[in-house]
């Protein structure tokens, strides 16, 4: 049943139905009457075949930023907004967080960018990651998509195996001695 039958039906029993506070009405537990859950995964079927876009190809880590206090928190978001803005690329409106550390209310020395494009994303990354700011700290800038990469070092490393070398061309000093 569509909103336009519902408003039909409310004008024929003659009831004005913008008078209705729709959000207090509480229906009974466990009654549907009648109407398919959205819930319900037989609405829906076998959710299996969808395939959900995980990737922050536009998002970036900024790591080893200064700590700084609650007061200092709006100039280091104008600075960082500032280099990125040069480089010529635009944050997403709310595209800009630095977690805050809850018992030192300071920052945690890194924050998440969030662009437009992936593009924008890999300019800024290659642009930024190394720059100093300030005398003290070399800022380092990684995708978000890598994160995962970084999470799955193993713990212990292993050499890698070694090759034998082959440069793949022939023995040249006979042409040399000719």
């Amino acid at each position: 049943m569509s909103m336009a039958d519902i408003e039909a039906s409310a004008r024929k029993l003659g009831v004005d139905i913008s008078s209705i506070d729709l959000d207090s009405i509480e229906l009974p537990p466990d009654e549907d009457f009648g109407i398919e859950s959205d819930d319900d995964e037989d609405v829906f079927g076998d959710n299996d075949d969808i395939i959900l876009d995980t990737a922050f190809g536009n998002a970036i880590v900024v790591d080893n930023l200064p700590m700084v206090p609650p007061e200092k928190f709006e100039k280091l978001e104008r600075v960082i907004r500032r280099i990125y803005d040069g480089i010529g690329v635009t944050i997403k409106t709310d595209g800009f967080w630095m977690p805050i550390n809850p018992e030192t209310q300071e920052t945690l020395g890194y924050c998440f960018i969030e662009f437009h494009t992936q593009q924008e994303a890999e300019l800024a990354m290659k642009e930024t990651n190394g720059r100093k700011l300030g005398s003290r700290h070399t800022i380092l800038v990684n995708l978000l998509d890598e994160f995962d990469r970084f999470m799955n070092v193993p713990e212990e490393w292993t050499p890698p195996e070694e090759k034998p070398y082959s440069s793949g061309r022939e023995n040249l000093q006979q042409w040399l001695t000719d």
